[in-house]
């Protein structure tokens, strides 16, 4: 069943029709919202003249504004000692699949990172992340920070329907931002290591768009989710690449 904030954002498609078809393509698209929605919006890519001896006249895209869903979690973990120091090793190339949270990457003559990331849920499709991330660890030796400096979202197709390309089409332009850092410490038990996780999905929508209360908790109960679980899956593949290296 289509929850009310994806119908929000099935809403947003733009379509370019001559004025003749307005009236007709602006009920077609609110015939997809069920009566009892508590909101409706459609965008409409309109022409930007009336249409002359029948022939379509060039369309214009309308300004897009963003709403920003966050999320944040924090984690913290004991791993006993192995035969390397905890800190050599997630200085090393070996570290790099753990911090990174995915094995499939590569890096650039720039240094930085290209990663794919696993499939996240969103509003009914599947987003297939790419970061471009950058490694540093501090001076100090204990810290090291994971920062996600570009993004682009890949959407894994959810159907053909008019209503699965929309979202698709909408979902690809989610960016993605934010960084992990994780700290530790030698102890009498082995190393105490804590990470912090920041993520922030950043939607385009029309800055005139009527959004619901409650709207951007949703999406960000969402990214909330999100950021524990790969968070947990992050620290348990530190613990285990380190132990077993």
């Amino acid at each position: 069943m289509t929850t009310a904030p994806t119908r929000l954002l099935v809403a947003m498609l733009a379509l370019p029709f001559t004025s003749g078809r307005t009236a007709q393509a602006l009920q077609l698209l609110v015939g997809l919202l069920p009566p009892a929605a508590p909101f409706a919006a459609v965008v409409l890519r309109l022409s930007s003249s009336p249409a002359r001896h029948g022939r379509m006249q060039r369309t214009e895209l309308l300004t897009l504004s963003e709403v920003q869903f966050k999320g944040a979690a924090d984690t913290q973990i004991t791993i006993p000692r192995g035969a390397k120091d905890l800190g050599e090793w997630l200085a090393s190339e070996d570290s790099r699949v753990a911090l990174l949270g995915s094995g499939a990457h590569e890096q650039k003559a720039n240094g930085r990172w290209v990663c794919r990331q696993p499939p996240v849920g969103w509003f009914g499709v599947q987003l297939l992340p790419v970061f471009i991330s950058s490694i540093e660890q501090s001076t100090s030796g204990n810290k090291i920070s994971v920062r996600i400096l570009e993004s682009r979202t890949e959407v894994q197709a959810a159907g053909d329907s008019f209503t699965a390309r929309t979202m698709s089409a909408i979902m690809e332009r989610v960016t993605i931002s934010g960084d992990n850092t994780f700290t530790w410490r030698a102890a009498d038990d082995g190393w105490h290591m804590r990470a912090k996780l920041q993520l922030t999905f950043s939607v385009p929508i029309p800055p005139f768009l009527p959004v619901p209360p409650g709207f951007n908790s949703i999406g960000s109960r969402i990214v909330q989710s999100t950021c524990q679980a790969r968070l947990t899956q992050t620290m348990e593949d530190v613990r285990t690449s380190f132990l077993s290296a």
